[in-house]
């Protein structure tokens, strides 16, 4: 694995950069099967979709989850996910102060980052 950095903006990055950890879904073996699919279902699209996500807020932001979700024509369970994995490489932040709905802008450090 340490042939590949993950880089979250990087469409052609690894798509998990911890590709034996457990995953955590539903309850039960039928909700798991499903979420299973769905990761793999989504190999090779996670980074192409993270940068989508990241490149609507840094033009457009702030903005909140749905703003996002119409901006890209995507669902929440597709958007969700990619915006975490944003906010937890520390690319994006929620906006302070701006009530029950969040909003997302991208991190001053994230802008000096080139987007190649």
């Amino acid at each position: 694995m340490d042939q590949y950095l993950f880089d979250p903006l990087n469409p052609a990055a690894v798509d998990d950069p911890a590709p034996n950890r457990t995953y955590v879904s539903g309850a039960t073996p039928e909700t798991r099967a499903t979420s299973d699919a769905a990761r793999v279902s989504l190999r090779g699209r996670a980074g192409t979709m993270r940068r989508a996500v990241y490149e609507i807020i840094q033009r457009d932001g702030p903005l909140d989850d749905r703003a996002i979700q119409a901006s890209l024509g995507i669902r929440g369970s597709s958007e969700r996910p990619r915006r975490r994995e944003l906010q937890q490489a520390r690319l994006i932040e929620p906006v302070p102060g701006t009530g029950r709905t969040v909003r997302w802008r991208v991190t001053a450090n994230s802008l000096m980052r080139p987007l190649a």
